[in-house]
């Protein structure tokens, strides 16, 4: 690993842990809240919008960020639903504050990146990513496959292969 990518890499890990403590602070929300997963979430979410738009009327370059976005979509240069990512964010944590009290943590992580691995199988083959339709790269893949469905690593090791089956 090139030298300039290990604070990257630290920063990525850090990010990692704070999703876990984000992770138990959703779910003894949750639990606070009599079990109510859904109002966790909102409650979770909506702290961060207040954050974001906070952020939006104090900083000009976000703003600016924003506007360039939406001429993007209007001039049709990123698609509609390039611009979702929230969507998947409060999903994650309505996920977090149903399960994480009847899973913990640690599982509760194991799945999503579970998720994470098999839905990116799934994404590289399907050509939903910036990079188009990509199969399986080097060494990690054997990683990504052991991590997801075992059904996953005969088909990638096929689709490699080129019997695309």
């Amino acid at each position: 690993m090139p030298s300039a990518a290990a604070p990257w890499l630290l920063l990525a890990v850090f990010s990692g842990t704070l999703i876990s403590l984000q992770a138990r602070i959703t779910g003894e929300l949750a639990a606070g809240l009599g079990g109510d997963g859904f109002a966790a979430a909102v409650i979770s979410f909506g702290s961060g919008f207040v954050v974001l738009t906070l952020g939006l009327l104090v900083l000009r370059k976000p703003r600016r960020g924003v506007g360039l976005v939406l001429a993007d979509v209007r001039a049709r240069r990123l698609r509609w639903w390039q611009v979702l990512g929230g969507f998947g964010g409060a999903a994650f944590l309505l996920a977090q504050g149903l399960t994480v009290g009847a899973l913990g943590v640690a599982l509760f992580t194991v799945a999503i990146v579970a998720g994470q691995v098999t839905g990116g199988l799934l994404f590289d083959r399907m050509g939903l990513g910036p990079a188009g339709r990509s199969g399986p790269r080097g060494a990690g893949s054997s990683g990504r496959c052991s991590c997801s469905r075992p059904w996953a690593c005969r088909w990638r090791t096929s689709w490699a292969a080129g019997s695309r089956t």
